[in-house]
């Protein structure tokens, strides 16, 4: 199997780059309501409906140069996007009778945002919001469904269940390597049909230190494999991990890490710009943060 990282990195870049164009908007000033306000009141998971007003409100110009409304409620029985969730959908109903499409629902740190395409006529007045039930009811079993998915795969399969999926879409033979050898019957520490000098790419879900892998990599080394490289999902980036990868001489390429996470959680104002200097500051010696 050839593997063409230059090509990787180009794509991965193309991707970050269209991540970024997609939540790239222009937010005008909050525009207050209310003097007490303080965090809106989450109903969701008792309600769909409920009877508010709107705290506040501003307007936001989108890439495509589209003018749509942000709007926060006192309560709210919508679910923002987040956690592998989409956000719920629904209508604003106001007295009048006439009905508003929220297009969309987010989180900007603690501050639940409803997205629509209009303003109600009079911004003071109560307000019912409802969500769309069947796609709130759809969303939720499609999160709860991954959660499961992920749990089978990382928990009770780990990164055998990656690797096994890679090798199946990629039509490759799979093997996969035990911590230790098997105290009983063949006592083998590597499962699965190979022979010496056979080219092995090793798949890892997490990459911490890196010295877990790399125990497999030597593993496989023993038995005359070629180990070409590591493939892993995730790496917090530490300097131990590249100091122990370059020692044992194998090439790690990961589809995120750390840094990339904490990017784009303050690009979507996940986190603020104090925050991320504290979660910097832990990722130079986690294991003497206090």
């Amino acid at each position: 199997m050839n593997y063409d990282s230059k090509e990787f990195d180009s794509l991965m870049q193309d991707q970050k780059n269209r991540s970024k164009a997609a939540i790239n908007t222009q937010n005008q000033e909050w525009i207050s309501l209310t003097n007490n306000f303080q965090q809106t009141e989450f109903l969701g998971y008792d309600n769909l409906s409920v009877d508010t007003k709107i705290s506040m409100y501003r307007e936001s110009i989108t890439k495509k140069g589209d003018s749509v409304f942000h709007l926060v409620f006192e309560s709210t029985p919508f679910y923002p996007q987040g956690g592998g969730q989409i956000g719920d959908c629904g209508f604003i109903q106001t007295v009048d009778g006439s009905k508003l499409e929220i297009i969309n629902t987010v989180k900007e740190n603690d501050t639940i945002i409803h997205i629509t395409k209009e303003l109600p006529k009079n911004l003071n007045s109560t307000l019912n919001v409802s969500v769309f039930r069947d796609r709130r009811l759809n969303s939720s079993c499609n999160h709860t469904s991954t959660h499961l998915l992920h749990q089978a795969l990382r928990h009770v399969l780990g990164a055998i269940g990656i690797g096994m999926l890679v090798a199946d879409v990629m039509n490759l033979p799979f093997i996969y390597v035990r911590p230790n050898s098997k105290k009983h019957g063949r006592k083998n520490q590597i499962e699965g049909q190979y022979t010496k000098s056979q080219k092995v790419v090793v798949i890892e879900d997490l990459i911490s230190t890196g010295n877990s892998s790399l125990m497999a990599v030597d593993a496989l080394r023993d038995e005359e494999l070629i180990v070409k490289g590591m493939i892993s999902i995730f790496t917090y980036g530490f300097n131990v991990s590249y100091e122990n990868f370059k020692n044992k001489n194998v090439e790690l390429h990961t589809l995120s890490s750390y840094d990339f996470l904490l990017e784009q959680a303050l690009e979507i104002k996940y986190i603020t710009e104090s925050e991320i200097k504290t979660l910097k500051e832990w990722k130079k010696n986690p294991s003497e943060w206090n």
